[in-house]
Parts: structure tokens; C-alpha cells; sequence
């Protein structure tokens, strides 16, 4: 949660702290982000949020 919520790039699109604006829920043996409905995201800002969030996720589990 730290990574997200100190990567500028999803700072400049959620604001901070990132996580409290960033729905996070477990389903079944998966965990999942999403954006809330209250945070409108241009496709510019989507596109960077998906980017940011994979990128997260492969240095984290060590893919690139």
C-alpha cells in the first residue's frame, strides 16, 4: 500500500493519500483495485493508473 500511496504518478491522478480514493477488495483467492465511482478519471488519467498499477505489481512480484 505504501508503493501506491507514494508513487507520484498515481498521487497526480488520486491525490494523497492514493489508497483512501482507490477501492481495494478481496474475491475469492484474488485481490482487487479499482478506481471509486466518486473519482471521475479522464482516459489520460485511466490510462496512467493502469500503467502505474501493472508496473507496481510486476516489480512487486518480481516480472517485467
Amino acid at each position: 500500500m505504501d508503493e501506491l500511496d507514494d508513487n507520484p504518478k498515481l498521487q497526480k491522478v488520486f491525490g494523497k493519500p492514493v489508497c483512501e480514493k482507490m477501492g481495494i477488495s478481496a474475491i475469492g483467492n484474488n485481490i482487487v483495485f479499482m478506481e471509486l465511482p466518486t473519482v471521475k478519471l479522464s482516459a489520460e488519467d485511466k490510462a496512467t493508473y493502469l500503467a502505474e498499477m501493472d508496473s507496481v505489481m510486476r516489480k512487486r512480484f518480481g516480472r517485467k
